[in-house]
């Protein structure tokens, strides 16, 4: 099928953007004095560069192959109100529990959830029938929420979307956004340029402890290419394990995080990762030419689901989406996926809703004035 030239572009902007991460990623570590970084042990550096170079190239292969998807899904027409109400609330309730401060118990829930709320408006907008003043009030709208939350990856993605329908050269500013909020949080009294570069080398550092970890355990006790199935199969099985973790169940059978975590854990007793920061690497890499071709069929099956989940017949949202299954473990991504769609289900149920009661007083209105003309 032949896409309008605008959702083609868009995708492979998108794709490029995912494979400008994955470099990030692999940058970072080779170059620890241009980023002020610790650096790594030689020893593991060419096993990571190399792995880091194959998923570059499986995704811009996969993203390649995945560029003439089509959608005949309309967005959810999203009613202003619903908007001005999840924003309003919203900055109140992130600039008291931002990211920073709040991440796990209720608190953390319902930031979450406002994070959430925000993501699905913004990918469910009627782009085409937008105007330029409308869009930018709704890229404020994100940037505000951005700071006051001082996290990144939903109100990234979120502005990606709204700008890459111009240009290439629109989205500079969603990304300079999100590497100000990176270097803001980090309490950093950097200019900035040097903040820029600081955020960069943050974002490829921390995201690759993880790869790290995974790469100095020993070749005994653990069986590497468990971790790599359990990946592959985290779309099925992603629903499952967030019941079996909620009633204390084991997920280190399912989930591959768990799996690698507890054996890292009681080795080092260390967390995996050990920051928080995520490269989807580290889920594959020990396993070899087995993991390489795990992670490619993994990536085509993020873009080609993520796609027919989200892309409309308006944009490629999925495109955009799909960068996030890099700097997200498997199960993590395909929850964000699975609680994205729930969401937006109810969005549509909503706005149904709110248009039938306006269709139903519009006759009723007509008839009273109907009378009070005879």
């Amino acid at each position: 099928m032949i896409l309008p030239r605008k959702i083609m572009t868009a995708h492979i902007l998108a794709v490029t953007l995912t494979v400008a991460l994955v470099t990030v990623y692999g940058v970072v570590p080779t170059n620890p004095e241009l980023f002020a970084v610790p650096p790594w042990p030689a020893f593991m550096l060419g096993e990571y560069v190399i792995g880091v170079l194959l998923l570059g190239v499986i995704v811009a292969i996969v993203g390649y192959g995945t560029r003439t998807i089509a959608s005949t899904r309309e967005p959810i027409p999203v009613h202003p109100m619903i908007a001005i109400v999840v924003f309003a609330v919203g900055c109140v309730w992130l600039k008291s529990h931002s990211w920073v401060d709040v991440r796990e118990g209720f608190e953390g829930s319902i930031s979450a959830v406002f994070r959430i709320l925000w993501f699905v408006i913004i990918i469910n907008l009627r782009q085409e029938r937008m105007s330029m003043a409308k869009r930018m009030i709704y890229v404020l709208g994100t940037a505000i929420l951005m700071f006051f939350d001082q996290s990144r990856t939903y109100f990234l993605v979120a502005m990606l979307v709204l700008l890459a329908n111009f240009n290439w050269i629109a989205i500079i500013p969603a990304l300079v956004a999100a590497l100000m909020v990176a270097a803001i949080r980090s309490d950093q009294n950097y200019g900035f340029l040097h903040s820029i570069t600081f955020a960069i080398g943050g974002e490829g550092y921390l995201g690759s402890q993880g790869v790290f970890q995974v790469l100095s355990l020993p070749e005994g006790g653990l069986n590497f290419f468990v971790p790599a199935i359990q990946a592959l199969f985290a779309p099925a099985t992603a629903l499952v394990t967030v019941v079996a973790k909620r009633f204390d169940y084991p997920a280190d059978l399912l989930d591959s995080s768990t799996y690698l975590g507890n054996y890292i854990e009681a080795l080092t007793n260390q967390p995996y990762p050990p920051m928080g920061g995520f490269f989807i690497l580290s889920e594959f890499i020990r396993a070899g030419w087995f993991g390489m071709i795990c992670i490619a069929i993994y990536m085509t099956i993020v873009f080609v689901v993520t796609k027919r989940l989200f892309d409309t017949v308006e944009f490629p949202i999925g495109s955009f989406v799909a960068l996030l299954a890099i700097k997200n473990s498997p199960m993590t991504y395909w929850n964000l996926v699975l609680v994205v769609v729930v969401v937006s289900f109810l969005f549509r149920q909503a706005g149904r809703i709110l248009r039938s009661v306006q269709t139903d007083n519009v006759p009723l209105q007509l008839s009273g004035e109907a009378r009070g003309e005879r």
